[in-house]
């Protein structure tokens, strides 16, 4: 299987892991939500047994990446605004993530998963002593690296960049990536959210690559299979690959296909149901069958 061989799309989710990993991304930045809500959905409470159901959780909507040739993982965790929600949660959920993401506990796992893993935040106390902690799992045998990016202030990845370049006097991306973050991290050219599409204030700036493909599953609280992450893989490396130094050949056929661009519908715009952003359905238009011939 190759990007200019490509399988079916059964074929690729049958394939052994190793086949996968050829196309898939070096980086993803994974921005899941609606933990909450499928805690709630399971009757967990959300209080300090919450933290304890998401552990499993997370390692295993990471792993599954990892599983499937992704070498890296930026995981996003807390947004500005999840500071000042109601309800106690904004107060305590630094402490949360702290806590369920560097104790011994977490850290004896990465170890054991063979996972490099990191706080990509603010230089703030607590969190400085959470990547101390976490030292332990930068060995050169570390097979994955598991990126934690937190924001609490809507300027402090700004801060960040502006200072990290005036300082260290970086002059490319990959210079400014190693002189902030201690490592050289490949930026993501794949991100996978959940619910409204948009990008957030968690995927660190420095760390957008300059092909972002972005995907919403609509399934909450890190409940990936793998089958899901094969599918985005294979629109990422199939599917998304349209570009081409000769364009002509498809031109040929646009007016066969007007249907698809004659459309009032909009990728993004969704309902309101009971508090809950949800996508609105899409209506795919009758098409003559792909006339494009093979290689075009």
């Amino acid at each position: 299987m190759s990007v200019d061989n490509p399988p079916s799309l059964e074929e690729f989710l049958a394939a052994p892991p190793e086949v996968v990993a050829r196309v898939a991304p070096q980086t993803v930045s994974y921005v899941p939500a609606g933990s909450r809500r499928q805690a709630t959905i399971e009757g967990i409470p959300l209080d300090d047994h919450y933290p304890e159901w998401s552990r499993r959780r997370i390692l295993d909507a990471v792993g599954q990446f990892f599983h499937l040739g992704v070498q890296h993982v930026i995981f996003s965790t807390i947004a500005p605004d999840n500071t000042k929600e109601a309800k106690g949660y904004g107060d305590r959920v630094l402490d949360w993530v702290i806590s369920t993401f560097s104790d011994s506990a977490m850290i004896a796992e990465y170890q054991r998963l063979g996972w490099r893993v990191q706080f990509l935040a603010p230089p703030i106390p607590a969190l400085l002593e959470a990547n101390t902690r976490l030292q332990s799992t930068l060995v050169s045998t570390a097979r994955h690296s598991f990126w934690l990016a937190i924001v609490l202030d809507v300027e402090d990845p700004w801060r960040q960049i502006l200072t990290i370049a005036r300082t260290s006097g970086a002059q490319t991306q990959a210079a400014a990536i190693r002189a902030l973050y201690g490592a050289d991290i490949p930026p993501a050219t794949m991100m996978v959210g959940f619910g409204k599409p948009a990008l957030g204030f968690v995927l660190p700036r420095l760390l957008i690559g300059t092909m972002l493909h972005g995907y919403w599953p609509q399934r909450a609280g890190f409940r990936l299979t793998e089958n899901m992450v094969r599918t985005m893989i294979y629109d990422y490396a199939y599917n998304r690959r349209t570009w081409e130094v000769d364009h002509a050949p498809r031109y040929a056929y646009a007016a066969q296909l007007q249907a698809l661009w004659d459309t009032e519908e909009i990728l993004g715009v969704g309902s309101k149901i009971y508090g809950y952003w949800y996508p609105n359905s899409f209506t795919i238009p009758a098409l003559p069958d792909d006339p494009a011939p093979e290689g075009a």
